[in-house]
Formats: structure tokens, C-alpha cells, sequence
């Protein structure tokens, strides 16, 4: 097994005379006689060391906080962590969680499995049957018909995410909250913008050393929370009897966070990835994959799912998988202690040769055949709880935009292709700015 180790920065330690941090110096001795080389900053997300530590192998050790992280691409270690449940925990710091709301609250980033457990299994479970999932996929669906054909009518760019987020916003309003009456479109952009201002502050506060230092980040969990709130009473206030969701979440010390919760984990990652979808399809390198879809629209073909699994692999919304383990263990013939920070970087092994046989580029031929790993939502006790859900709104809101409209890029922008888009990880990797398309109506 390669080893490297990395120290933070910002972390104040012990040193030794020639100035080699203890603690460092210590577990070197006993891993490796490889010299710290790898920081984590306040410049540096988890991913990209991540990335810069999978240089050197494909199951490294590195620190965090005085913690040891183990990082991964090795998919046989990735699959034993993903359903062990030494591993259902997940790492950060506390006082950024708590910052966050989700320090032992909520279902995202919760550890405290007895709350963990009520507002999984309680209060989103029940509303991912199969009724449910159909509704959601109808009303998304009929939503972004609406954007469409008002974009088509102004004859304007069309903001191609914002109409995504948007649409995929009507699931937890009305199946989850209950919510029927109409909302303003402002109010519903407003939502948007505050669920993908917080990503960026989740992103901060999460493991940066120091959060305290960056208090206007505050401000974007504040803005989302008080927008949760207000959503939270607008179900109360229906007249309908309120949703099972409701109904947990009012018994829980913290309602409106499992409000928050809902919406981060409703809206964006499946608008983000159905958006590279679109992008590909729309750009220089799409070929005639988009009309090969649009053919399909009405048979059983499973071409539309190909396309969003390669989508998903290729440009994964989700690269990497932070876990913590609760209980010392040995994995895949590794001994690994109890606390220690776990890294699965699932974008690496999606695009490893082994499993896909033309992994660099956007292929459908890597799902010719069900390949040996591939988790874009995770796996396991933590796996995301609405991947059914996401995909059967991306297929539904797929058929919608391909049987209406042909897409394509607006030319004066950068983005002409998937390759040319410019992410950064807010937890989920997102575009860093607008991608624009042109609509042309189906005849």
C-alpha cells in the first residue's frame, strides 16, 4: 500500500527542533518514511486533496485535525466501506456542523442514529412509494413544460439550471410539504438562490480548520433557514391534514432543519446532473445522441438511462464519499481505528479502465454492459435515500425538454461542450457560472 501523509496548515502542533510536527513525525515512523508533502488549507477543498493525495496510490493516509483519513479509489475497499456499518457515520468539523444545524440533527450529516433513524425512515421513507415517485416525476415534468415554452415564446437564452432547479423545486413543495397554493415565481427563484447559497457555506464549514473566522457564511445558512421556516408554516396552514413529513418533523427538537434538509437534498444535485447531461447532448460532441433520445420518446428504450448513467459518471455531481468510522475495524485487509476520516473518490473509479472501457471520454459503450461498480449515489445505510426519486425525475424531465425543444449551446459563451464546463465542489460539483442554450421548437 503507498502512503503519504499531510498535515494542515492551520492546525497548531507540537514540533520538534527542526520543526516536523509530532504528531506527524509519530505516525510517519510507524506508516511510512515518506515527509508530509499534501496540505489541506483554507485554498483547498476536500476533493482536490483528494485528488493530489490518489497520485501516489490508490489507498492513501493522510491527517485532518489530528484525525487519520483514509483515502481511496480502490473499488473493492469502496464497496466494503459503503456496507459496513462500522462506516454509516460521516466526518466534519462539530463546530461547523453546528453552525450548519446538522450537528446530531436532520438525516444528511447526522450521526446520532437514534434521530437519524426517526427522520429517515419516518419522515422521508413513506413518501418514496411509488405513487409518490410518480407524481413527483409528473409535476417536475409539467413544470419545466411551462419554463420551456415560456423561454420559446421570448425567443431569450434560456438558463438551461435555473429552469431545472426550479421545476425539480415543485417535489418537496407539493408531495413532501403538501403545499398547493401558488407561490410567486420570485419566491420560488428566491428558494433556489438560498439552496445553492448554502451548498457553498456547507462546503466552508464542514471541515475547514478555523470556521469562526468566516462568519458571512452564516449568513447563507441563516437565509436558508429562515426560508424553511416559512415553508414549514405555509404546510401548517393547509388544509389538507398535512403530509407524514409534517408530521415527523413536528415531533422532532428541530423542525424546520428537516425542512432545510429536504430541499438540499431535492433540488439540485438531480437538476446539476441532468444539466452535463444536456450540455453534452447540446454541445460540439453530442453527435446524434440527442435525436437518437428524441426518437425514443415514445417506445420502452433503455437509451435514456444510458445516457444519464454516463452523464453521471463522467461528470459526476457527487466525486467523492466522506464517511467516518464508529467502531475500530479491519477492512479489505485493512486495520483501520475507530474516528478515523474516510475519502472515497467514486470519480476516480468511475473512470478507471478496469470497469469502463472507454473512460475518458462520454461513451455510451461503458454501459453496454452493467459494470462491476458504479455508485453515483453512494451505498449502503448512507446511500441517498431518493435515488429513485432523482432518476425517475430526470428521465421524466429528460423526455419533456427532448420531445420539445431540439437544444443547443448559445454561441457566445465559453461552454461548447461537457469538457469546457468549469465546476468547483460545493459539496456537489457545480457549474461556476451560467450555461446558456438556445430552443428550437420540435415541429
Amino acid at each position: 500500500m503507498s502512503t503519504t501523509k499531510a498535515v494542515s496548515a492551520n492546525q497548531p502542533q507540537s514540533t520538534t527542533s527542526w520543526g516536523v510536527p509530532i504528531p506527524s513525525l509519530i505516525s510517519s515512523l510507524f506508516a511510512s518514511w515518506n515527509r508530509p508533502k499534501l496540505l489541506y488549507n483554507e485554498t483547498c477543498t476536500v476533493l482536490e486533496a483528494s485528488d493530489q493525495h490518489l497520485k501516489s496510490g490508490d489507498v492513501v493516509w493522510a491527517t485532518w485535525e489530528g484525525r487519520p483519513v483514509l483515502i481511496t479509489s480502490k473499488p473493492t475497499l469502496a464497496e466494503n466501506i459503503f456496507r459496513d456499518r462500522s462506516f454509516y457515520y460521516r466526518f466534519g468539523t462539530d463546530e461547523g456542523l453546528r453552525r450548519l444545524g446538522m450537528f446530531k440533527q436532520g438525516v444528511i450529516w447526522n450521526n446520532d442514529h437514534s434521530t437519524w433513524h426517526a427522520a429517515r425512515h419516518h419522515g422521508f421513507q413513506p413518501h418514496l412509494n411509488t405513487p409518490s415517485l410518480n407524481e413527483g416525476a409528473e409535476l417536475a415534468a409539467a413544470a419545466m413544460k411551462r419554463y420551456i415554452d415560456k423561454a420559446v415564446s421570448s425567443n431569450k437564452p434560456f438558463d438551461m439550471l435555473k429552469a431545472l432547479r426550479l421545476s425539480t423545486l415543485e417535489v418537496p413543495l407539493r408531495v413532501f410539504l403538501g403545499i398547493r397554493c401558488d407561490i410567486p415565481d420570485q419566491d420560488l427563484c428566491q428558494i433556489v438562490d438560498d439552496v445553492v447559497a448554502y451548498f457553498g457555506a456547507w462546503e466552508f464549514f464542514l471541515c475547514r480548520p478555523r470556521p469562526q473566522e468566516r462568519l458571512d457564511q452564516d449568513v447563507a445558512v441563516a437565509n436558508l433557514r429562515a426560508t424553511a421556516k416559512r415553508l414549514l408554516q405555509m404546510a401548517l396552514e393547509e388544509d389538507n391534514g398535512g403530509t407524514q413529513f409534517i408530521e415527523t418533523a413536528q415531533k422532532s427538537d428541530h423542525p424546520d432543519q428537516l425542512v432545510l434538509e429536504l430541499l438540499l437534498a431535492t433540488v439540485d444535485t438531480s437538476s446539476v446532473s441532468l444539466l452535463y447531461l444536456l450540455v453534452h447532448l447540446a454541445g460540439s460532441k453530442g453527435g446524434n445522441l440527442q435525436q437518437q433520445l428524441y426518437d425514443t420518446c415514445d417506445t420502452h428504450s433503455d437509451l435514456p438511462e444510458k445516457c444519464l448513467n454516463e452523464a453521471m459518471r463522467f461528470m459526476p455531481v457527487g466525486p467523492i464519499v466522506m464517511r467516518e468510522a464508529r467502531e475500530a475495524t479491519t477492512c479489505d485487509d485493512i486495520d483501520i481505528d475507530k474516528g478515523t476520516c474516510i475519502v472515497v473518490n467514486l470519480a476516480k473509479i468511475h473512470r478507471m479502465r478496469e470497469i469502463f472501457p472507454n473512460p475518458g471520454e462520454f461513451d455510451l459503450k461503458n454501459f453496454a454492459e452493467k459494470p462491476s461498480f458504479f455508485h453515483p449515489f453512494g451505498d449502503g445505510e448512507k446511500g441517498c435515500i431518493g435515488r429513485h426519486l432523482a432518476m425517475r425525475e430526470m428521465l421524466a424531465v429528460l423526455k419533456v425538454v427532448i420531445s420539445s425543444v431540439h437544444i443547443a449551446l448559445s454561441e457566445d459563451q465559453p461552454v461548447q461542450c461537457l469538457e469546457d464546463v468549469e465546476t468547483r465542489w460545493d459539496i456537489a460539483n457545480q457549474p461556476t457560472s451560467p450555461i446558456l442554450f438556445t430552443l428550437t421548437p420540435r415541429d
